[in-house]
């Protein structure tokens, strides 16, 4: 998932201490964002989903990956899109409409969690490597 050679490139530059807190941002707020995203998903929240969901991309392209994590905060982010479209048209969602929208957001967290705990495990790996180097 990390392009670890894409990151070594981007931040061969970069003193140690700072690489090590933009792996830091990422390991320490990810609990974090996954329950933000949750609660929002809950509270059906498009506008508060859409920001968090592009917050979550801003970090984790700071860690310069080629994961599926970002296309997945990417499709919510175009759901809740469509979701806050639909809610300034005159020609508002059906319920079910509506509801269909939010499983096709509750599925793609689901597979998202996965993927992401899998980058979090990388991204532990890879402060090692920079705490060892």
């Amino acid at each position: 998932m990390i392009n670890r050679g894409k990151f070594k490139e981007c931040y061969s530059d970069f003193d140690k201490d700072i690489v090590l807190d933009i792996l830091d941002m990422f390991i320490n707020d990810y609990s974090g964002r996954i329950k933000k995203l949750s609660g929002y998903i809950d509270d059906r929240s498009p506008s508060f989903l859409k920001n968090e969901a592009h917050a979550f991309k801003s970090v984790i392209g700071n860690i310069e990956t080629d994961c599926i994590v970002f296309a997945q905060l990417e499709l919510i982010e175009g759901i809740c899109d469509e979701l806050l479209d639909a809610g300034k048209s005159e020609e508002k969602l059906t319920a079910e409409a509506e509801n269909r929208k939010y499983n096709e957001i509750i599925k793609e967290f689901r597979q998202l969690k996965t993927s992401s705990s899998q980058l979090l495990a990388e991204t532990r790996e890879l402060r090692l490597l920079y705490l060892g180097g």
